[in-house]
């Protein structure tokens, strides 16, 4: 029979852990599920670029629902019509009412605004502290970088008007203060100006797709006609008419076009997706929107001169 040194057997147990232990090393790991900002702060690859532009593409529907709903009732041009009474009375002023300055048909349409120009600038950011795209490649990342900055604050400034919006939001630790409606307006155009200039010096391909939503602008030179229309419609606030006929000649506007040219957002029902907040089921009578009267009644009558738009919804 033979006898088993217990006491040598786990002496050796511990030196091989020991040998094991001190002999790996194990190194710091990124969480794809759970990125942060320094790995884009430095050296970000296309991946992780391209992971921000579909980001902000998505965001860019975060608060549009309440955004048109909202203004749309508050100009008469529509009538929400749902279990939220302050659709039909604080937004049209019943009895003398105020609009509430924290409540979600300001705050949805504000906070996801600028969110989405905090992920623009975190890709502005990434794009200085990466060399693993070309210089073509980063104009075109801020080409739309830039357009979607000042298309998220134009909306915003559509909402407060001569309230103003803050355009210095760069640094969340020290944000500028609020500028007057022409000064914001002024930015926005010159936002919209570099951006145009940027997608210019882009080359014929983005390097980064877009939803099927931008089908016929996801280049730059296409993107950049629709950089063109939204700097139209900012020189029409600013009443700049000089300037709007020659900057839509470079947008996609046709007269004679179809109604529904132009990028689109792309909504569905897949997992983690929005789906259209504007979409009512036609005959609900718990949840429409409904256009305001006037609208049919004034509309152009006639055999050649019948509002498309109205035809299109009957």
């Amino acid at each position: 029979m033979k006898n088993i040194n217990i006491k040598s057997i786990a002496t050796g147990l511990m030196a091989f852990s020991l040998l094991f232990f001190y002999s790996c090393e194990f190194e710091d790991q990124v969480d794809p599920n759970n990125p942060n900002l320094q790995q884009y702060n430095q050296d970000a690859t296309v991946n992780e670029l391209n992971n921000i532009v579909v980001g902000m593409e998505s965001g860019m529907r975060n608060g549009l629902a309440l955004y048109v709903t909202s203004t749309g009732t508050i100009a008469r041009e529509l009538y929400l019509f749902n279990a939220d009474p302050r659709n039909t009375e604080e937004l049209l002023g019943k009895n003398g009412g105020q609009l509430d300055n924290n409540v979600f048909y300001l705050n949805a349409p504000y906070n996801g605004s600028y969110t989405n120009v905090k992920n623009a600038n975190i890709l502005l950011n990434a794009l200085d502290n990466t060399d693993f795209v070309s210089d073509v490649e980063k104009a075109g990342y801020r080409g739309f970088a830039n357009t979607v900055i000042a298309l998220q604050e134009l909306r915003v400034l559509n909402m407060l008007d001569q309230n103003g919006i803050r355009i210095d939001v760069a640094d969340p630790d020290n944000l500028g203060p609020f500028v007057g409606k022409d000064m914001a307006l002024a930015h926005i155009a010159d936002l919209l100006d570099a951006a145009y200039t940027q997608l210019g010096s882009a080359g014929e391909e983005f390097p980064f797709n877009l939803s099927a939503g931008f089908e016929g602008f996801d280049t730059p030179s296409t993107f950049a006609q629709f950089n063109r229309a939204l700097a139209a419609r900012v020189a029409v606030y600013r009443e700049d008419w000089t300037s709007v006929a020659g900057i839509l000649d470079d947008s996609f506007f046709d007269p004679n076009g179809s109604l529904a040219l132009g990028p689109k957002h792309s909504y569905s029902t897949a997992s983690g997706d929005q789906l259209n907040g504007l979409f009512k089921i036609p005959g609900n009578n718990g949840d429409m929107i409904v256009v305001h009267d006037r609208y049919l009644d004034n509309a152009q009558a006639g055999a050649d001169t019948i509002d498309l738009r109205v035809i299109s919804k009957k």
